[in-house]
């Protein structure tokens, strides 16, 4: 349970009182259903002075159930008692096997406030999973924002042509894509990739809304893992954010951007090794209104550098934000820095977070210490 009340009603009487009497510093709830019995009981009671506190104001509840916890007759009071509260419910998360979230049936149609759902399933073994679907979630009016972790999304019912946030993990292309056609007013998705590469007979799946887009490759076998991205018709796609550890990822970047026509303004790449200058500069050449720049990872050659700072390229003209937590040559930047602040370019911005003032050459210092001085703003690692 949240600290804040009880340090609140511990100062004085009349600060005790008063606290007792806003029921909204009692409206987060975590209830660990993990250890003994006795626990359990304890939890029970505390749970339920929450809910009395917090009524009537909506509640974000906190659920966690242990590997090998008794689904004995405490646990099952708890769940009725929580239960009975589903018409407050804001925010939720469970972390718990799916077999004890499909306990949660009976709240169906019941969650008339029911904005963020977190679920993160886990099974000992694949056999532990069950067939049956969780169907709790699928009549929530105002769900707008949903995570899984460990989950294969196809196994909960949801509304989801009305959600407009996801993040989920996945193995299999098919059954991700299969999830996301129904997203058609998403505006913001980050997947977590867990296999390798895999094709499909699906046809593309557009989604006319999302604004921002996050893949994470965790796939360290077989390199990257993004061949999703070549079933992909994202329009409105502003902010592209791409974790992996090959430079594969270029040529389906430069795809998905092409087909999808977006006007792609923050662009992060997070690559192990060095991230290839004649893809990275294709790459560039193919999102003209790109403001925000991230390169983390390996190392980025003078030729990037080169090509951003020649005006006669007009690579990135709108280049307002740099970030690079790679290996550079100091040199290049101070170059590309001065061509690109003011009335020159766009620039107002530059972060280096893997870089100490006391290691900075000579060179960068002199050259970055008067645009400093003009506005520019320099972040480095403290």
């Amino acid at each position: 349970m949240r600290k804040a009340p009880w340090l609140l009603s511990h100062v004085c009487r009349r600060w005790r009182a008063v606290a007792i009497l806003t029921p909204m510093l009692w409206r987060f709830l975590t209830v660990s259903l993990k250890g003994s019995r006795e626990r359990r009981d304890g939890v029970l009671q505390l749970m339920t002075l929450f809910l009395d506190r917090s009524s009537p104001c909506p509640i974000s509840l906190d659920i966690r159930r242990g590997y090998g916890s008794a689904l004995d007759c405490t646990t099952l009071a708890i769940l009725e008692i929580l239960m009975n509260t589903s018409d407050r419910w804001e925010a939720l998360r469970i972390i718990a096997k799916g077999i004890f979230i499909q306990r949660f049936s009976p709240t169906r149609s019941r969650l008339p406030r029911l904005r963020h759902l977190e679920l993160t399933r886990y099974e000992t073994f694949q056999s532990d999973i069950s067939p049956a679907h969780i169907d709790a979630f699928a009549d929530a009016p105002r769900l707008h924002h949903v995570i899984f972790s460990n989950d294969q999304p196809l196994s909960v019912l949801l509304p989801w042509r009305q959600l407009t946030e996801f993040h989920t993990s996945y193995d299999e292309l098919d059954t991700i894509l299969k999830s996301l056609r129904d997203l058609v007013n998403v505006v913001t998705l980050k997947l977590d990739q867990f296999d390798g590469s895999c094709v499909t007979e699906q046809p593309p799946v557009h989604l006319p809304r999302l604004h921002i887009l996050s893949l994470i490759s965790k796939n360290e076998e077989d390199g990257w893992a993004g061949d999703i991205f070549d079933y992909l018709c994202l329009p409105a796609l502003a902010s592209l954010t791409i974790e992996c550890n090959t430079i594969d990822v270029y040529p389906h970047i430069t795809s998905l951007v092409s087909r999808s026509a977006c006007a792609l303004e923050s662009l992060t790449l997070w690559i192990s090794g060095a991230l290839h200058d004649t893809f990275l500069a294709a790459l560039l050449e193919n999102t003209p209104q790109l403001t925000h720049l991230s390169l983390r990872g390996g190392r980025v050659g003078d030729g990037v550098f080169e090509q951003l700072t020649n005006a006669n390229t007009a690579l990135v003209p709108r280049l307002a934000s740099l970030t690079l937590y790679v290996l550079f040559t100091q040199a290049s930047l101070a170059s590309l820095v001065a061509a690109r602040f003011g009335p020159a370019g766009a620039l107002t911005q530059v972060h280096l977070p893997a870089l100490k003032f006391a290691d900075m050459e000579p060179v960068l210092r002199s050259r970055l210490r008067p645009l400093y001085r003009q506005g520019l703003i320099v972040k480095v690692m403290p």
